[in-house]
Parts: structure tokens; sequence; C-alpha cells
């Protein structure tokens, strides 16, 4: 009876960590891991740290109550075998991107799904948001628009200039 009684009490104690970490982190990508070896594993998280984002395996069927808690119950679908949640980071794209990129590695991983910008996506909308470029790129796309034609305005201006230059020259060089 007391086993019982700790293992309850350890599944309370997982519950309610999940249910922390799971309503702090603004996005939580679902992963199965039912082949990968701990090398591998260790290998992903170590990526994942680069993006300031954390993996663990978690029970399905606490984290099923989990999500129910949390008002997020569409995500129980995608709770299947062996599965693991990353969690955290600053950007959606670049946790995906690195699962992504190490799904493409590595056939025994797959990235089941995610909840991410208040909806659940499926695997293959994790792939779409992985191909989106990351923000810092995309702020230098913006930049080099904004800079583009201020570059020709210039180009002009001094084509112009030097032009003026030309004719100036000439006119000097006639009447020496």
């Amino acid at each position: 009876m007391e086993k019982q009684r700790l293992g309850l009490e350890c599944k309370r104690y997982m519950a309610k960590a999940m249910k922390g970490q799971f309503g702090q982190s603004p996005h939580i990508f679902i992963t199965n891991l039912t082949a990968l070896s701990v090398p591998d594993q260790e290998e992903l998280r170590g990526k994942l740290r680069e993006q300031n984002a954390s993996m663990f395996v978690v029970k399905n069927r606490i984290a099923k109550n989990v999500f129910k808690e949390l008002g997020i119950e569409s995500m129980n679908s995608l709770l299947k075998g062996m599965t693991a949640v990353a969690l955290g980071g600053e950007e959606a794209v670049n946790i995906s991107k690195t699962l992504v990129s190490f799904a493409e590695k590595n056939e025994s991983f797959s990235i089941l799904g995610a909840y991410c910008f208040e909806q659940v996506l499926d695997s293959n909308s994790v792939k779409k948001l992985a191909s989106i470029p990351s923000k810092e790129t995309l702020i230098a796309q913006v930049l080099r628009g904004f800079q583009s034609p201020v570059q020709g305005f210039v180009t002009t201006l001094s084509a112009t200039l030097k032009g003026f230059v030309v004719v100036l020259n000439k006119i000097s060089e006639k009447k020496q």
C-alpha cells in the first residue's frame, strides 16, 4: 500500500512540474524517441540548449492530464509511443529548424507536432515553420529593402555630379 501511495505522489509531483513548464513555455514541440540512441538524444539536447530550449521524456498519461488542465486537449492526439517534449526557446522557428534538421539526419526520430502561436500544429506544419527564415534574416532582408532605394538615389546623384564635372572639365579645356 505504501508503494502505491509513493507512486501516486510521484505522479502528482511530475504532473505539477510539467504543468508549470508547459504553462510557461510559448511553444511545445512533441517528438517520438522510440528508437533513438542515448548519444543521439544527448546530441539533440545540446543543439536545443543552444536555442535556450530543453527536451525531456514525458509519461503520456500524465502529459494528457496536464494538457487537459491547460485547455489544450487537442495535443493529446500527438502523444504516442516514447514521447519527448521540447520546450522554451526564444523563437519557435529556430527550434523547429533544429528539430527538422535533426529528424532529416536521424530516421529513428520524428516530430509529431507542436503547440505554437496558440494553435496545434501537425508534423507537416512544423516542417513548414522550419522553412521560414529566422527573425534575424527577415530583419536583414527588410533593411536591405530600405537600403536599395537610398543606394539607387546616391548612385544617380553621383553619376549626375560626375557628368557635371566632366562637362566643366571639357569647358575648362576649351578655354585654355
